[in-house]
């Protein structure tokens, strides 16, 4: 599909889905591209103010400058669930907002349980985002696991690029590389935050160019903003004259509860800290931790405008880190988890990695599924109730999706030797098992 005319609801399926609509269990292939600027563009749906969901894209989105592209739903004003992307690209040349899944979230709208697999680009001045690009709404339990590319002057966010004031992130993470140019904001899970980020994390690579800021959860956290129960574990490369930090780049706001195990931090003339770069006079932090044998980072906060007086992170070598009684303030019971004297600290209820590669020989263990190959038939084990759906790796289902109750469960494939995505879905949580073919 391709376009010439200026302010236009693109879509692979639908340009526009009013507020009554609902779009279920659909998907496109093909390629959508605009020649012209200020256009709406999504895989499947232009401009969405009604419901989508279980619906993916596995083409190309490519928008013209000052447009808003998203992989499955160009602009949010309703409600996306169960939606994904896993085509080529997705991508625009300036002055856009893009993301993985939805470009604008708009207020009051909720993404939930949705997923990006694919690179993420935009020029110079953009919103680019590896699930949405711009957040004035809710977004849960939704990950990005591709890279996502801004150019000068842009927001650069493995989740969003940019969280607005009084919107929430949760359950949610990223995993691809983040890339920015010069003077530009980048954050492992949001680029620049004035909302609320609560139990979400990143590990992917972060970097930029000079003037930028750049944090292993958040590039920045402004003054209205919240970051609490987070974690970054990756790396974050070389920047001059950044301000760059384990966990945010520059804090403005509340950062509680958060710990970084990052790699690389380096700024030749910038601030550096294990945990934040610069923290502002209105920024707090309480029970911060950073690993500096791991960072290798003496200080946890590169610069602090109040020397201190608005918390001081602590500095946990790796043994101590596989200790929970050393984080102080975490929420053991409920909120976080670990596996003492072995392992960092994990997040209950998300998912820790986004797809587990099963063989003819090999399997994996899920909380809430295991997955297993017999031969040429895969059997599933679920301990509870789950929704399950099972796709090739293009994307596209091969067989119904339907709710299977708790126990041992045969799943026959059209092509029993092929590979093959089993979503299972159950209590809020996604895992995305992998089979590899028979070889």
């Amino acid at each position: 599909l391709t376009n010439g005319d200026t302010g236009s609801y693109l879509g692979g399926l639908v340009g526009m889905n009013d507020t009554d609509g609902v779009i279920r269990n659909s998907y496109t292939s093909g390629s959508i591209l605009s020649k012209v600027y200020n256009n709406i563009m999504g895989g499947v749906v232009g401009y969405n103010s009604g419901t989508v969901t279980g619906s993916y894209s596995t083409g190309r989105v490519n928008g013209g400058y000052i447009s808003v592209v998203g992989g499955v739903v160009g602009e949010n004003n309703g409600f996306v669930d169960s939606c994904w992307a896993t085509g080529a690209s997705v991508n625009s040349t300036l002055e856009s907002q893009v993301g993985g899944v939805v470009g604008i979230n708009d207020s009051a709208s909720i993404l939930s349980a949705s997923y990006s697999s694919v690179p993420v680009a935009c020029g110079s001045g953009c919103q680019v985002g590896g699930v949405v690009g711009v957040n004035n709404g809710a977004i849960h339990t939704s990950y990005s696991t591709d890279s996502v590319t801004g150019g000068t002057y842009s927001m650069v966010g493995g989740v969003t690029a940019q969280n607005g004031i009084g919107c929430t992130i949760s359950f949610s993470y990223a995993s691809g590389r983040l890339s920015g140019s010069d003077s530009t904001t980048v954050g492992g899970v949001v680029g620049e935050n004035s909302g609320i980020i609560r139990t979400s994390y990143g590990s992917g690579i972060a970097s930029a160019n000079v003037y930028s800021r750049l944090g292993g959860v958040a590039g920045s956290n402004e003054n209205n903003g919240s970051i609490a129960d987070v974690y970054a574990i990756g790396r974050i490369m070389s920047c001059n004259e950044c301000s760059m930090g384990g966990i945010v780049g520059e804090n403005r706001g509340q950062v509680l509860r958060a710990y970084a195990v990052t790699t690389s931090v380096r700024s030749t003339t910038g601030t550096v800290g294990g945990a934040v770069g610069m923290n502002g006079p209105s920024g707090k932090m309480t029970s911060l931790y950073w690993n500096s044998a791991v960072s290798q980072i003496e200080m946890g906060v590169g610069y602090d405008v109040e020397g201190g007086a608005n918390g001081v992170p602590g500095n946990l070598n790796t043994v101590l880190m596989h200790d929970s009684t050393n984080f102080r303030g975490f929420d053991f019971l409920t909120t976080w988890k670990i596996d003492q004297g072995l392992a960092y600290p994990n997040l209950r209820n998300i998912v820790n990695s986004p797809a587990v590669f099963v063989g003819p020989s090999k399997s994996h263990a899920k909380s809430f599924a295991s997955l297993r190959r017999v031969g040429a038939d895969l059997v599933l084990q679920l301990p509870v109730a789950a929704e399950v759906r099972v796709l090739n790796l293009q994307g596209r289902q091969i067989l119904p999706s339907r709710r299977y109750d708790a126990g041992r469960q045969m799943l026959n494939l059209p092509n029993g030797s092929s590979a093959a995505v089993v979503q299972v879905r159950s209590q809020g949580k996604i895992a995305n098992l992998i089979a590899e073919p028979v070889r």
